[in-house]
C-alpha cells in the first residue's frame, strides 16, 4: 500500500500474527486505510508492543520495538519517503522478546532517547544524536529492579525540559529516574511504596508543558486507576485513586493524552469486564469518570489501547481485539464516544496486540 503523505494524519502501529510490524493510517477527515506491512515476517514476537514518538522535524515519526532475537530495532517515518529501517540499536539478547520499548526526543537538541527493561531486569537507556549513531545500552538501575520486559513511561516537565522515566518495579513500587538536557540520569527514587501496583504495570505520562506539569496514570494492585503529579521542579504528589478498585484488571495499561487548547487530560483503559472506560481532567476540580465509552465485551481485559487527538475536539482510540481485528472509536462533538468500527480485518493483528497511536504533521491543538 502506498504511504500517505497528508499534511496531518493519525498513524497506528501494531504487530501481526506473523511477527511483522503493520501500520494503519487516516488523514484528517478521512477513513482509516491499511494495514500496510512495514517489516518482514518474524521481525518480532507476535503481539509485541511498538513504541512511537514524534521527531523534531515536521511530520517525522520514530518507532522502536524488541526484535524476536531480543535486539532493539528502530525505524523512522519521513514524509514523502515512508518507513526506513529496521536498524538494530542494541544487540541480540538485550531484552526478552516482546519487551516494551519507549522513546522520546530531547526538545532542545536532536537526540532520541530509548528506554526499556533488559533481560536482567535493569532499566536500560540508548540514545542517538544528529549523527545517527546509537549509543548504549547503558544500565540506569541494578539488575532485578523490574520484571524483565516491563514498560517504562517517558515524559518531560519543568522549564529545564527535564526528561523523566517512571516505571513499576518488581516489588510493585512506582519509581522514577530523571535527566536534564546535557546531564546524566539520576535516581531512582520511589514515588509509591511496594505493593502499590502489579510488578511490570505500564505507567502512562502526559506533559502539560506550559504549566510545567507531568501527570502519571496507572492501574493499582486493587484494579483502581491511580494518578501521580509533579509541578515544575517540585516533588511528586502521593498516588491517589481516580477510579475505584475492581474496575480494571491489575496491570492494565492506561492510555493518556493532553489537549493544549482545552487544557484537558483524557485517559482510556480496558475495564475488567472488557468495556472501554474513559476519564478526563480539566483545570483543578480533579478527574471525572470513569464512564463506559464502549460496552462490556468490547475488548479483552488488560488490552493496551492507543489514544491520540486528531482535532481540537476529537479523541481517537484504537485497539486490537482477541480476533486480531483492529477497531477505532472516537468522540463526537457532545463528548460521547462513537461505537467501535473495524478498520482492519480479523487476523490483521496478533490477538490483543498493543496499538501505538500518534498524530503527525501540523497539529492545530498542540
Amino acid at each position: 500500500m502506498p504511504q500517505s503523505d497528508a499534511l496531518a494524519e493519525a498513524r497506528a502501529l501494531f504487530t501481526g500474527p506473523d511477527g511483522t510490524v503493520r501500520s494503519v493510517v487516516a488523514a484528517d477527515g478521512g477513513p482509516w486505510r491499511g494495514p500496510a506491512v512495514v517489516t518482514p515476517a518474524g521481525s518480532c514476537r507476535p503481539g509485541a508492543p511498538v513504541g512511537l514518538a514524534h521527531g523534531p522535524s515536521a511530520g517525522r515519526l520514530d518507532a522502536a520495538y524488541t526484535g524476536a532475537d531480543g535486539s532493539i530495532q528502530v525505524m523512522r517515518y519521513v514524509p514523502g519517503c515512508g518507513w526506513h529501517g529496521s536498524v538494530a540499536a542494541a544487540p541480540t539478547g538485550t531484552c526478552t522478546p516482546g519487551a516494551a520499548v519507549t522513546l522520546a526526543h530531547q526538545r532542545t537538541r536532536d537526540q532520541l532517547d530509548v528506554l526499556c527493561t533488559g533481560a536482567d531486569g535493569a532499566v536500560l537507556t540508548l540514545w542517538s544524536g544528529d549523527d545517527g549513531r546509537w549509543n548504549g545500552p547503558a544500565a540506569l538501575t541494578p539488575p532485578g529492579t523490574c520484571v524483565p520486559g516491563a514498560p517504562v513511561g517517558l515524559g518531560r516537565r519543568g522549564p529545564a525540559e527535564r526528561l523523566e522515566a517512571v516505571y513499576a518495579a518488581g516489588d510493585g513500587s512506582v519509581q522514577a529516574l530523571w535527566a536534564d538536557v546535557d546531564h546524566p540520569w539520576h535516581g531512582p527514587v520511589v514515588l509509591a511504596p511496594p505493593g502499590t501496583c502489579a510488578p511490570g504495570t505500564a505507567v502512562a505520562l502526559a506533559s502539560q508543558e506550559d504549566a510545567g506539569r507531568l501527570t502519571a496514570l496507572f492501574t493499582g494492585a486493587d484494579g483502581s486507576v491511580r494518578v501521580l503529579r509533579a509541578d515544575g521542579g517540585g516533588p511528586w504528589t502521593a498516588a491517589g485513586a481516580v477510579a475505584p478498585a475492581g474496575g480494571c484488571a491489575p496491570g492494565s495499561p492506561v492510555a493518556l493524552a493532553y489537549g493544549k487548547s482545552a487544557e484537558r487530560l483524557d485517559a482510556v483503559v480496558a475495564g475488567a469486564d472488557g468495556s472501554v472506560l474513559a476519564l478526563s481532567a480539566a483545570g483543578e476540580p480533579g478527574w471525572r469518570g470513569p464512564v463506559a465509552a464502549a460496552p462490556p465485551g468490547t475488548c479483552a481485559p488488560g488490552t493496551a489501547i492507543g489514544l491520540t487527538l486528531r482535532a481540537a475536539d476529537r479523541l481517537e482510540a484504537v485497539f486490537a481485539g482477541a480476533d486480531g481485528a483492529v477497531r477505532a472509536m472516537w468522540t463526537r462533538r457532545d463528548g460521547s464516544w462513537h461505537e467501535p468500527v473495524e478498520i482492519a480485518a480479523p487476523g490483521s493483528a496478533a490477538g490483543g496486540s498493543a496499538v501505538a497511536l500518534a498524530h503527525r504533521g501540523p497539529v492545530p491543538f498542540a
